[in-house]
């Protein structure tokens, strides 16, 4: 399956121009707050409206926005509290609109000038209402004249002592403030769009007869003057060169739909006066949107505005009509706009909603290999900004290009939009510091949601002065001596917590009071070299990680509690999986239910498949498995099939078929209560066998892909897990998620997971541990990594493999990291225990060197099965291990790529174990042999002295001085607890 970040990035990222909306009101206007979420409160009263769907939904959203209480009075109070241009802004920075198109035609209280707008938005532009024109023109009078069709014709189009519409548009046209870019029309609310092209001007006289003698206010509403003005203002756009907007919405009730259907329109459209026009269906046309759809294909001047402010039908409803669109209508005639009204609100609603269903509709598309990811990029910038920019001839700067978009969910995957009741009651908001100490704050369930999740806690800016031995501050450091950071959650890593079940955990970036990010903050760090590699070269990494483990048990030795290996077998051994069994069961089943956030079943035709138990009564009770849990509906809903033997039919028992159906005389199931649930469960009449299903989720925002694999390694009780490749900044967060997942599940079953590089001294063996030998080999987390292009892997030689089978790049980038090994150890391996297991025969990767396929260096190019021979498709790193931050780890191995790269260094020979001088005693081909070396190196080192800083490269160094320090003077001690605290 192709990689759908991108695409979810582009659809995030992508800024709008907003060419169908109405003016704002003033925070005191009579418009009820409570209209925001929903466009009409309808046949609902305002007593049962709060308990739609449609409102708790938008308010959810808005209260996520303003980070307040989950309440219509906290929003209003936000509102006042930031002052409407604040919060607006607030609201038009999130909705990323860039030009706003604003039709002041219908009259609202307080309703605020066009040239206010301009503040929130770059570029403002004014849509003049055709029929609010003439009213205007007809209200004001005729000089104390009764109206004749001549007189008004001549004021609306040619221009008399009172301002005429075409004279009152080529005013506007050339005024300093919002121009008119387009006309509208609301015919279609009024007399259908059955237009009469040859109404006579005897017709449209006593039309506009009968509409004076109704008295004022002035309403055009009869057929034959609407129709004539109609085209009369086609002719003046004509003349102009302007579009004309048809709105086509048909909401109210009593609103007879058949005149409004856009079929009537084929005669104007036909008409040779008004081919050269250009006609856009507002709403598209809703609920005709085939007919809509058919128009824009076979008429040139048609074009498709499809508002999504607030959702009339449900997500379904939406995500189908827009499908529908698609489908049809050519995409360049396409135009996805927000129908915001009033409050800058509904503009958010109205682009939040887009951009969810817009990327739900491709998602879908390149799922079923109807689009490729490259060809819906293009499209979510086609309908959101270049179609517009196109057809009303518009021109704009970005202005959000260094702003965060607000994150999206996956059209499978959307957040509890009931989060604060469910039964989570508190949230573990988690960080790593220098010595790669997993710390947390945690925050109540109530807390969480109310503050902490959009503002973060509080956090004193010596957390990053503390080792791994003890929270004594280090001495030497270049950070204040006083102040806080912000310790702010980063949503697309919240999961529950496996052993904690009402418990969650969050990753979190560190940021200054001002909101920017901290320099010190590991994960900024790294995503700041990876944009540089992104930005100069055009390559992302792609990373792949190797985590090894040790399991013990608590036993008792001369009536004092130790800790022993939980299995004593060899490599790859299957007594060691069998021993271990159940932890190793659950923690994979943890990873998958927690963490893959982001599964997108591989289609087998047009079914789904799901493995599920069977019982001997042949009915299937099965919950959705784990891999789904974060899925409350299908977590929680219990399958149930009346009879297995005759729903299946020959397919094997122990399965059951997805599919996408609403329907199932042989299933009962618990409906799913959000918009975008798109499975239901249904057994399926067939004689095929069915295999079970497969998970593809190489897009996943917590974790790239499934285990690639699990297996015992060299040590007595020890464990790798292997993680699948995504970008770097997943991959650590991968990393960290999983390492809690692995010590956590371990601590329920009574055992001790840790990722000690080295949980025992070979020169000692310390009490507390009642089975060390000589020959246990130290964990590391060897990290595989290649490099991207526009989804190609460029690390590998492309056509005639070269020498080594690497590319150019390849060669540099590895080449890069070999030149300043010594200095990137002090965050690959950044304890004095990492430098322990850098002995002879222990896969210690002890000298600067490399190999193609030889493991027992430091640096290993990889040529995996499948790969063309001789073709190097990655590198792997093994002097990289648990001790490390892997943000921090990983952010160094670019930094020195990135050197390589500048200087387009030349990668030395490869190394042949057999008949290579390890010569133990020459310091200058050995990696450091100890922290101290390595720190040396990192001063030394005036290229990552430039990249860092110096204030963070003293900061560094201090607290690899108290590493250092412990280690000198804490004896055996100092072994005890390590093991603890990895």
């Amino acid at each position: 399956m192709e990689n759908f970040e991108e695409l979810k990035r582009s659809v995030e990222s992508v800024e709008m121009v907003d060419a169908h909306a109405h003016n704002i009101v003033a925070l005191d206007s009579t418009l009820p707050f409570l209209s925001c979420f929903s466009q009409s409160v309808g046949g609902k009263t305002a007593s049962d409206f709060p308990n739609s769907t449609d409102f708790k939904v938008n308010l959810n959203e808005i209260c996520e926005l303003y980070g307040s209480s989950l309440s219509l009075d906290a929003v209003e109070e936000s509102r006042r509290c930031l002052g409407l241009e604040a919060s607006a802004a607030v609201c038009f920075k999130a909705a990323r609109i860039v030009i706003l198109l604003i039709d002041d035609g219908i009259k609202l209280d307080k309703k605020l000038d066009i040239k206010w707008h301009e503040r929130l938005v770059p570029t403002v532009g004014r849509i003049l209402q055709v029929e609010h024109a003439a009213e205007n023109i007809l209200e004001k009078g005729s000089n104390g004249e009764s109206w004749t069709l001549s007189s008004f014709m001549e004021t609306f189009t040619k221009g008399t002592e009172v301002i005429s519409f075409n004279v009152l548009v080529n005013i506007l046209l050339h005024t300093e403030g919002a121009k008119v870019v387009a006309f509208k029309s609301i015919i279609a609310h009024r007399c259908g769009l059955a237009i009469n092209t040859k109404v006579t001007q005897r017709e449209a006289e006593e039309g506009l007869n009968d509409i004076l003698c109704a008295g004022k206010p002035v309403r055009i509403s009869n057929k034959n003057f609407s129709d004539y003005i109609f085209m009369h203002a086609l002719e003046v756009a004509q003349n102009f060169n302007l579009p004309m907007q048809i709105d086509t919405s048909l909401e109210e009730k009593d609103l007879d739909l058949r005149p409004g259907n856009p079929l009537n329109l084929r005669n104007l459209l036909e008409d040779k006066r008004f081919t050269k026009n250009r006609l856009v269906l507002l709403h598209a046309s809703f609920p005709f949107l085939k007919e809509a759809s058919y128009l824009a294909s076979v008429y040139p001047q048609v074009y498709l505005d499809f508002g999504l402010r607030i959702p009339k039908p449900k997500f379904h409803g939406l995500v189908s009509s827009v499908k529908e669109l698609l489908d049809l209508a050519p995409i360049n005639k396409v135009m996805i706009t927000s129908s915001g009204i009033a409050f800058a609100e509904t503009f958010y609603l109205g682009a939040k909603k887009a951009r969810e269903v817009v990327f739900n509709v491709l998602w879908d598309a390149c799922v079923h290999d109807d689009l490729s990811i490259t060809e819906a990029i293009a499209i979510v910038k086609a309908i959101f900004a270049e179609n517009a920019k196109q057809f009303y001839k518009l021109d704009a700067s970005s202005r959000y290009s260094d702003v965060e978009p607000q994150s999206l969910s996956y059209p499978f995957k959307r957040e509890d939009l009931n989060c604060p009741l469910t039964d989570v009651t508190a949230v573990r908001i988690i960080w790593l510091d220098f010595s790669a100490q997993h710390r947390c704050r945690v925050a109540p369930q109530h807390r969480y949601y109310s503050c902490v999740k959009k503002h973060g806690v509080g956090l004193t800016v010596e957390c990053m002065r503390l080792s791994s031995i003890s929270d004594n501050l280090c001495e030497e450091h270049s950070l204040p001596s006083s102040g806080e950071v912000r310790v702010v959650p980063d949503l697309s890593t919240k999961c529950k917590i496996p052993w904690a079940r009402n418990q969650e955990m969050v990753l979190a970036d560190m940021l200054t009071e001002s909101g920017k990010a901290w320099q010190y903050c590991p994960r900024d760090v790294l995503r700041k070299f990876s944009k540089i590699l992104e930005d100069e070269f055009g390559l992302v990494t792609n990373v792949g990680i190797e985590v090894e483990f040790y399991l013990f048990k608590s036993v008792l030795k001369d009536g004092k509690e130790t800790w022993a290996r939980i299995d004593k077998t060899s490599y790859c051994s299957t007594t060691a999986i069998d021993v271990a069994s159940l932890v190793l069961q659950e923690i994979v089943a943890s990873l998958h239910s927690n963490i893959l956030v982001e599964q997108k079943a591989i289609c087998e035709g047009s079914k789904w498949l799901l493995s599920t138990i069977a019982d001997p009564s042949h009915n299937v009770k099965a919950k959705a498995p784990s891999l789904y849990e974060r899925d409350d509906w299908l977590a929680n809903a219990e399958i149930k099939v009346s009879s297995l033997q005759n729903a299946m039919q020959g397919e094997r028992k122990d399965q059951m078929v997805l599919h996408q159906t609403n329907t199932s005389p042989n299933l009962e199931y618990t409906k799913c209560p959000y918009r975008n649930s798109r499975f239901v469960w249904k057994p399926v009449h067939t004689n095929k066998i069915s295999y079970p299903i497969k998970f593809d989720i190489s897009n996943s925002t917590k974790m790239s892909k499934l285990l690639v694999e699990l297996h015992s390694e060299a040590g007595k009780g020890q464990f790798e897990i292997v993680l699948g490749y995504t970008d770097g900044g997943r991959a650590a967060n991968n990393l960290i998620i999983t390492h809690e997942v692995i010590k956590g599940v371990a601590r329920k079953h009574g055992l001790l997971a840790s990722f000690t590089p080295r949980y025992y001294n070979n020169n000692v063996y310390p009490e507390t541990y009642a089975d060390s030998t000589d020959d246990d080999v130290g964990s590391g987390s060897d990290v595989h990594i290649s490099l991207f292009k526009n989804g190609e892997n460029v690390f590998m030689a492309s056509g005639e493999p070269n020498r080594y089978g690497m590319s150019v790049i390849g060669e540099s980038f590895m080449a890069g990291v070999l030149d300043h090994l010594r200095s990137l150890c002090v965050f690959t391996m950044p304890i004095s225990n990492s430098y322990e297991r850098l002995i002879p025969k222990a896969r210690n990767s002890s000298f600067i060197c490399w190999g193609i396929e030889c493991k027992e260096l430091p640096v290993r190019a990889c040529c995996p099965p499948g790969a063309p021979n001789g073709v190097v498709t990655n590198f792997e790193m093994k002097t990289f291990d648990g001790s490390a931050n892997p943000h921090l780890g990983l952010a160094s191995i670019i930094i020195a790529g990135i050197d390589g790269m500048r200087r387009k260094l030349p990668i030395p020979r490869p190394v042949e174990p057999e008949s290579y001088d390890f010569d133990w005693n020459n310091d200058g081909i050995k990696v450091p042999g100890s922290l101290r070396c390595a720190i040396i190196h990192m001063d030394s080192d005036k290229w990552f002295n430039e990249m860092l800083g110096k204030e963070f490269i003293c900061t560094r160094g201090g607290v690899v001085g108290d590493e250092i320090g412990h280690d000198l003077c804490g004896g055996d001690e100092k072994y005890k607890y390590i093991v603890f605290n990895y």
